[in-house]
């Protein structure tokens, strides 16, 4: 999976890029909203990790750009975000929340969540385009006087929980980093 790294702070750029890297997926950072836009815009990310402020503004604005500069573009997000902020209820492109500080596993859960609500979008589409098949054929099987034969209905999203039980724990890697507080 392509995913795109927006953090201001050098240090989380190249703990998530490992972290991403390990788990197999092709990383490109931005360390600014002008750069993130243009980085969504040439790489097409299909997951975006964004921390919430960069560069004292607000992370989520990056989004409503690259939005307006192509909307069709899919804006899959994992917000990073500190313990006492609170993630908006509103932007349909936030998939799934990580709080920092954050573990490697806590990153590929983010990344698992959004993959399965991309897989259960697709198995939609699917289960859909199969219902207009179906309705077509018994509708052509009707005119010709055939037998309706049963359908069996799969509950994929029983598989998928099936696949992830029998997956058991994940294990990754922790970082953990200081930096000195700023001085008023």
């Amino acid at each position: 999976m392509k995913v795109l790294v927006v953090d201001d702070n050098i240090a989380i750029q190249e703990i998530l890029k490992d972290i991403l890297i390990e788990e197999g997926h092709v990383v490109r950072i931005a360390g600014s909203i002008s750069e993130a836009v243009d980085q969504i815009l040439e790489f097409e990310p299909n997951a975006i990790l964004l921390d919430s402020i960069v560069n004292d503004e607000d992370g989520l604005q990056i989004l409503s750009h690259a939005h307006e500069k192509n909307p069709d573009l899919s804006l899959d997000t994992v917000l990073i975000k500190s313990l006492n902020e609170e993630a908006p209820q509103d932007s349909t492109f936030i998939k799934a929340v990580v709080n920092k500080p954050f573990k490697s596993t806590d990153i590929a859960a983010a990344l698992n969540v959004l993959v399965s609500k991309k897989e259960e979008e697709k198995a939609q589409e699917a289960r859909n385009k199969r219902k207009k098949s179906n309705n077509f054929l018994s509708r052509i099987k009707r005119g010709s006087q055939e037998k309706k034969e049963p359908q069996i209905e799969v509950d994929e999203s029983a598989v998928v929980a099936e696949y992830i039980a029998a997956e058991g724990p994940m294990y990754g890697r922790s970082y953990v980093f200081f930096e000195k507080e700023p001085v008023n």
